[in-house]
């Protein structure tokens, strides 16, 4: 993750642990002490911010000193604790903090720190069960991320929503005029794999009647260095257009079909890679570096035989990689991956592959389960 990243996340965490108990604590507190209280507290949030955890433990311990049994200052050296590595000391802070107050944020944000916790002793089910117990006390996606990374049954903490789809087009070719208003010379069909400026990147062997077919195409018109991606249904109606995430080109990975049994259509599954590339400097030998990035697209036809679509939806993410560098057949390390798993029922699960209780989890605002809603009437 880069570091900005990194900062803006925990800046979140810090004040997701605050909350409004902060404000009560102050309020409450001797005016003898509020001067070192809040100078120690202001300099432990400081070295969380740099990630600087033991100088933050100093600092928190500190505030404690000044007004002893404080929940949030007890909260926030459970946390630093558990970065320090001092997982004794986090469990007895957090602990404490749990005990002292009837805040809900802080309570919610103290169960999220024994959550962490008990990822980091791989105790599963204690964490989950922090997990649980904080959300409801408050609602929040960082901490829905890492329930559903242990539970993929979890409701997900952003709920998919059928993408917008154009059509039908009567044709290819009144589809090629709409897509990029050009002339039907740069959108040539039917399509080609070469350098033409209309290119069939994948198509679909058998595709699910009533679907006809099923193709992911790229326009490049002319004079451009954009492409742009669809992933185009045919239908007895016509042609259905999606368009796809297309950063610098795009190149589908898989095109698959899942039975959903007797009850629906079948899904298509649509795997794609993106590669966004920029220039590290304005100098003219400057290298291209890019990221690869794999999204998710899922279609079925619904009630009334019209295609409808979720994604894109983030599966993986290399960032900052030399892509020219890269050998034939070579593949890059990922930052992180997704696994897809959808079953008859209409549920699709986001999963976390290679992923290990206690590391990072970025991207995680799709992970657990999504109930489809491809096939409303």
């Amino acid at each position: 993750m880069e570091q900005g990243t990194v900062m803006r996340s925990l800046r979140s965490l810090i004040g997701a642990i605050v909350g409004l108990g902060w404000i009560t604590s102050l309020a409450a507190a001797p005016n003898l002490s509020m001067s070192d209280y809040q100078v120690a507290l202001r300099r432990g949030r400081q070295a969380v911010s740099e990630s600087a955890f033991v100088d933050a433990v100093t600092q928190f311990e500190a505030a404690l000193r000044a007004r002893p049994n404080d929940p949030v200052a007890l909260s926030e050296l459970g946390f630093a604790a558990l970065q320090a590595g001092d997982l004794v000391r986090a469990r007895t802070a957090t602990e404490s903090a749990l005990a002292t107050t009837k805040d809900r944020a802080l309570l919610a944000a103290s169960l999220y720190n024994l959550g962490r916790i008990a990822e980091a002793t791989d105790d599963r089910n204690a964490a989950v069960a922090a997990y649980r117990r904080s959300l409801t006390l408050r609602k929040s996606a960082e901490v829905t991320g890492r329930l559903a990374a242990l539970d993929p049954s979890t409701p997900a903490a952003v709920p998919l929503s059928v993408a917008p789809i154009q059509g039908p087009f009567a044709s290819l070719d009144a589809f090629c005029k709409r897509a990029r208003r050009e002339a039907t010379a740069f959108c040539p069909a039917p399509f080609s794999t070469g350098n033409d400026y209309f290119a069939l990147q994948e198509t679909l062997t058998s595709p699910p009647p009533p679907m006809q077919s099923v193709r992911v195409v790229s326009i490049r018109p002319h004079n451009d260095t954009v492409n742009d991606c669809h992933l185009l249904v045919q239908t007895g109606s016509g042609f259905y257009s999606l368009g796809l995430l297309s950063e610098n080109g795009c190149a589908p990975r898989e095109l698959t079909v899942q039975s959903m049994g007797s009850a629906r259509s079948p899904a298509v599954m649509l795997r794609l890679i993106t590669q966004p590339a920029t220039v590290l400097s304005d100098e003219p030998s400057a290298r291209w570096v890019g990221h690869y990035q794999e999204w998710l697209y899922v279609c079925a036809l619904d009630a009334k035989q019209k295609p409808a679509c979720v994604g894109p939806i983030d599966l993986g993410r290399v960032q900052q990689h030399a892509v020219h560098a890269l050998k034939p057949g070579e593949s890059p390390e990922w930052d992180y991956r997704r696994r897809p798993v959808i079953d008859g029922n209409g549920t699709l699960r986001i999963e976390p592959e290679g992923w290990k209780p206690g590391e990072p989890l970025p991207s995680s605002a799709h992970l657990g389960s999504h109930a489809l809603k491809l096939w409303a009437k």
